[in-house]
């Protein structure tokens, strides 16, 4: 019995030496955020979190007043191991590039479904770009888009890189996911409303756009006409998108008229093409073609 006494004084003692060293590395991860050392924050948060969650793995003794030293040491932990997240991604948002980067890699590996990472992603693609990292944007949106479903800019990049690679059912997936994401996000706190509005339209138009093309390459004509025509008001500052939705509503337009015998569907894909070839680009010549071939189906039909 004296031994079993002996034991659990001994992890009470350890308990409280584990709690020491964790508040004294959360004073200076504190410290070291407040003074914006990005060198310092990148090695204290690990450090800080790997201990946080050493005490949150702690076994609950079994006495009621150690168990309830133990359960406020354990959300103490908690809240400390969730600041070491946060002080990660607040000094990142703050520094140049190359540091922003290396801070936010340290957090995906700490966790990669942390929330503080759905306002970063964002700056964090940005940076890559910025420091002539370009290639390694959708490689890690692939792999972050498994632990962050839901972040936009995420979602923007995996759509774009699946339609470039041809990959149209699964451009068209993460297009209509993107969609269902921005009815019902709320604004960022690091963001005013103006400048979310204008974020939620580009990445909405965006969205639209890519669904619109990847329902058209699958020859899927009624969707392809609603996300395409959802597109063109959010899309017109970009010109050749532009030109590439209406030939592809003419397409999809006509099809859908000739097959419901509708003139009035060929005739609006006539307008359609006309407007496409109107715009100088790589689709003026086959949307024009387009549209005079479609005028004479028009003529056919009642």
């Amino acid at each position: 019995m004296k031994f079993l006494i002996l034991s659990a004084m001994g992890l009470i003692f350890a308990a409280r030496m584990v709690a020491g060293d964790l508040e004294t590395a959360h004073d200076n991860l504190k410290q070291a955020v407040q003074a914006k050392d990005v060198e310092a924050v990148k090695k204290l948060a690990p450090a800080a979190s790997a201990l946080a969650r050493k005490t949150i793995a702690t076994p609950a003794p079994a006495g009621a007043e150690a168990k309830a030293a133990w359960t406020k040491q354990v959300a103490y932990a908690k809240e400390v191991d969730l600041y070491t997240e946060n002080a990660l991604a607040t000094t990142a948002l703050q520094a140049e590039p190359p540091k922003l980067i290396d801070l936010i890699a340290v957090l995906e590996k700490q966790n990669p479904k942390s929330k503080f990472l759905d306002q970063a992603y964002g700056p964090y693609f940005q940076a890559l770009e910025q420091t002539e990292n370009g290639a390694k944007v959708a490689p890690i949106a692939e792999k972050a888009v498994l632990s962050q479903p839901e972040n936009v800019d995420i979602l923007v990049i995996v759509a774009d890189s699946a339609m470039a690679k041809r990959q149209t059912g699964r451009a068209g997936i993460f297009a209509e996911k993107l969609i269902a994401v921005l009815e019902k996000k709320p604004k960022p706190d690091n963001m005013s409303a103006e400048d979310w509005e204008a974020r939620k339209k580009s990445a909405l138009g965006h969205a639209h756009y890519i669904a619109g093309m990847a329902h058209s390459e699958r020859q899927q004509f009624a969707l392809a006409d609603q996300d395409l025509r959802a597109a063109l008001p959010l899309i017109k500052d970009d010109e050749q998108a532009t030109a590439a939705s209406l030939y592809h509503l003419g397409v999809a337009n006509f099809n859908v008229g000739v097959s419901s015998g509708s003139k009035a569907k060929v005739l609006e894909a006539v307008k359609f093409s006309e407007q496409s070839a109107a715009i100088k680009g790589p689709f003026a010549k086959p949307a024009a073609d387009n549209a005079q071939k479609m005028k004479g189906e028009a003529a056919r039909l009642n």
